[in-house]
């Protein structure tokens, strides 16, 4: 009913056929309401030979009036509507006029085959699935209005976006599965900075979007914490809040509330010049996180004389979104291995069990010694008599980064002196950098690239090259405690802006997934989507990367001669 008059001062119902549909309305709701009542049930059905009963309910003289009465009204309500959408026609755009009239389905079908959709129907279900919901019905007028109004810049977006159908299957998951219809209305009428926000969500990142679609609470969390959790404390009380009866599944709760907000914090933070800030802000908080989750899992086993390390990104504190936890764990002796040998398997097993959340992480085991036919969890004595005997050079480089996450203080001292000695003890002479080289250029032939897709990790010119040269470094200046981002601005200032750069890129591709990728096609909608939250052209940051990663290589080679 209010509408009728919004319609009206918007000027499009002149004041006679606002009268017309108000008064019809009036006339149609009285008369539904007395055949319900009769019929004790939600029916719209009007039966003439009842004409008279309900004319003298309604407080006409007999059922010929009524008939007459319901005629007109129906006459009117044609005309009106018969105008009104010649005129709107000119006004409203094609999926404006399908929310409004309901109909011209093949007009909006043949449109969205026009801009790009590989299918149509497809697309047309997911403008159904938001415009004509059961929750959107029970919005307010003017929440409906503000989508309405909304519906002209959601077509230029897709018109324009290339990756569309992630794009509205994304906003589809967040405003419907997700429950956000309401803050979203909200937004465009008060906040278009968090209009642009949400939108970006959907168009940066399916993972965030699906966790947030699947567990609405974490929106709760997301547009509801000022201060997100970056510490142990901080985890812990948050585990606290946690209401699950089963461990593992608060742990994965956990770790999705902070993996969001976290994402969600870089995402707000991707139009800032300080790139270095929001990464190091975002890789440790990911490590204290994965560091916590390791150390809760240890506790709950009582166990002793037992220590785990992190190896890669975890030990380096540079964990990300999508990566898996390269860890080991060395037992002090043989004693303790016998006694607690159990603990590191259910370590394992817990880190990598499916749970109505998700897992915690992906495990890899591979540089433990012998790799993935090597002991789970090896002794002191083990670990003292392979480095000096069988470790080769690349595993000098891996173990740069070794880091130790939790256990026995006992094991981790007698660890640390053993771990040192295996790093430190030996030259970087010219017989380890060719071993190194010659490690580097197969590393690059796993890449497997070619002219049309390229590996930003692995392969030439890639995130490997600069963290060799860091290794390296590490390992001729006996230097154990410095970060990668310290270790490039003091002996490799040059690439600083390049390791960023490729570091970047990495994350904002991982995002996309929320898995741990690396390759990028020229042709791939993904190089769009991270090219678009660098404000970039396709080409334009495919070519980039290119001359980044030429420069990249040109520095390693250098570098490693000058050694």
């Amino acid at each position: 009913y209010k509408g009728i008059f919004k319609l009206k001062d918007k000027g499009i119902l002149s004041e006679n056929e606002a009268d017309i549909l108000s008064n019809a309305y009036i006339f149609y709701r009285k008369l539904e309401h007395l055949i319900q009542i009769k019929n004790c049930v939600q029916t719209q059905l009007f039966k003439y030979k009842e004409a008279d009963k309900y004319a003298l309910k309604i407080g006409l003289k007999n059922g010929n009036q009524l008939l007459n009465l319901l005629n007109s009204y129906r006459k009117s309500i044609e005309q009106v509507f018969n105008s009104l959408e010649i005129r709107e026609a000119k006004k409203l755009t094609v999926v404006q006029k399908y929310v409004f009239t309901k109909h011209y389905e093949d007009e909006v079908l043949n449109y969205f085959k026009e801009i790009g959709f590989k299918n149509p129907k497809w697309a047309l279900e997911r403008i159904k699935e938001i415009f004509l919901s059961k929750d959107f019905i029970l919005l307010s007028e003017d929440f409906k209005q503000a989508y309405f109004d909304f519906i002209p810049k959601l077509e230029e977006i897709l018109k324009k976006f290339q990756d569309k159908e992630d794009f509205l299957r994304n906003l589809t998951e967040l405003l419907i599965q997700g429950k956000m219809l309401p803050i979203f209305a909200s937004a465009l009428i008060q906040n278009e900075k968090l209009v642009e926000f949400i939108l970006n969500i959907a168009k940066i990142s399916d993972f965030l979007s699906d966790l947030m679609a699947k567990d609405p609470q974490l929106l709760d969390y997301a547009f509801g914490v000022e201060d997100i959790p970056q510490t142990k404390k901080d985890f812990e009380k948050e585990l606290q809040t946690i209401k699950n009866k089963d461990f593992l599944e608060k742990l994965n709760k956990l770790k999705n509330i902070v993996q969001v907000l976290s994402a969600l914090k870089y995402l707000t933070q991707l139009q800032s010049k300080y790139a270095k800030d929001r990464l190091k802000e975002l890789n440790n908080t990911l490590s204290n996180l994965a560091d916590f989750i390791l150390e809760k899992l240890y506790r709950q086993e009582h166990s002793e004389g037992l220590a785990i390390y992190g190896l890669g990104k975890l030990g380096s504190r540079e964990m990300n979104i999508g990566s898996d936890l390269d860890i080991v764990f060395v037992f002090e002796n043989q004693d303790m291995k016998l006694k607690h040998g159990n603990v590191p398997i259910n370590i394992v097993s817990s880190l990598t069990k499916y749970t109505k959340e998700g897992i915690l992480y992906p495990i890899d085991l591979r540089l433990r010694p012998y790799g993935r036919s090597g002991e789970l969890a090896p002794t002191l004595n083990f670990y003292k008599n392979y480095f000096k005997n069988e470790a080769r050079s690349w595993e000098r480089l891996a173990w740069t980064k070794a880091r130790f996450i939790t256990g026995d203080e006992n094991v981790k001292k007698q660890m640390n002196d053993i771990i040192e000695d295996f790093l430190f003890s030996k030259p970087v002479d010219k017989e380890f950098l060719y071993d190194v080289y010659e490690m580097r250029m197969k590393l690059e032939g796993l890449a497997v690239e070619t002219s049309e897709e390229i590996d930003i990790k692995l392969g030439y010119g890639g995130i490997v090259d600069i963290e060799f040269l860091i290794q390296i470094t590490l390992l001729k200046n006996k230097i154990k405690s410095k970060t990668t981002y310290e270790i490039v601005e003091i002996y490799f200032p040059h690439l600083l802006q390049h390791y960023l750069f490729l570091r970047e890129v990495e994350t904002r591709l991982r995002m996309i997934k929320g898995i741990g990728i690396s390759k990028i096609s020229k042709k791939s909608p993904h190089l769009y989507r991270v090219a678009h939250s660098f404000n970039m052209e396709s080409n334009e940051l495919w070519n980039k990367i290119l001359d980044t990663r030429r420069k990249v290589r040109e520095s390693f080679i250098k570098s490693v001669k000058a050694v």
